[in-house]
């Protein structure tokens, strides 16, 4: 370094700058698998799932039907009411737009119908326990929930976000997952 200072030699970077490098390449958002529980864990995402979630469940929902170009209000059926048979309406709402929201897809199983083969009651399934597939050659959709073959009249199904060609939606998180990522790293970061 100069005359009277010993000049240092490093061959590398310090212990503590690996440390520091280490714990950077943890916090980077690459790194951040972003899944439905890490996402929520973010602020910003569980404000607007639960805002959705609320608003949309607590819509008034009625039944209509249309003769002659006109609408006249009926008796709302049963599935309007008691959509599992036991849950109310807004509960049942707030399942499926969660559902919707953080996977793209609901995924219900038909607990019963009435006597035009229209389903009474659908339980709301977790996405976890469904795992459907699509055969693009058949145009078929093949159902396992908890790894058990359901047969697919059973199941109802509805989606957002799909893409040409597929029955199956894509949530707003797989299109976000790089920035709700970064969100998380941040907050991780700052905690």
């Amino acid at each position: 370094m100069g005359l009277f200072f010993k000049t240092e030699q490093r061959s590398g970077p310090s212990a503590g700058e690996l440390v520091q490098a280490a714990q950077m390449m943890r916090l980077s958002p690459q790194y951040v698998t972003v899944t439905e529980q890490v996402a929520l864990t973010h602020s910003a995402v569980w404000a607007c799932s639960s805002l959705y979630a609320r608003l949309i469940s607590t819509l008034p929902f009625h039944a209509y039907r249309q003769a002659g170009g006109i609408d006249t209000r009926i008796i709302d059926p049963q599935i309007l009411r008691q959509p599992n048979g036991t849950q109310p309406l807004t509960s049942w709402l707030s399942q499926a737009v969660y559902s919707l929201v953080l996977r793209g897809n609901v995924f219900g199983l038909i607990v019963s119908r009435n006597n035009m083969a229209l389903p009474t009651a659908v339980q709301i399934l977790h996405p976890d326990l469904v795992a459907a597939t699509y055969d693009w050659r058949t145009d078929a959709v093949t159902y396992k929930v908890g790894g058990v073959d359901v047969d697919p009249s059973m199941i109802w199904h509805r989606a957002i976000n799909t893409m040409p060609g597929s029955p199956f939606g894509m949530s707003a998180l797989t299109a976000a997952r790089q920035s709700v990522g970064m969100g998380v790293s941040a907050q991780q970061f700052g905690s």
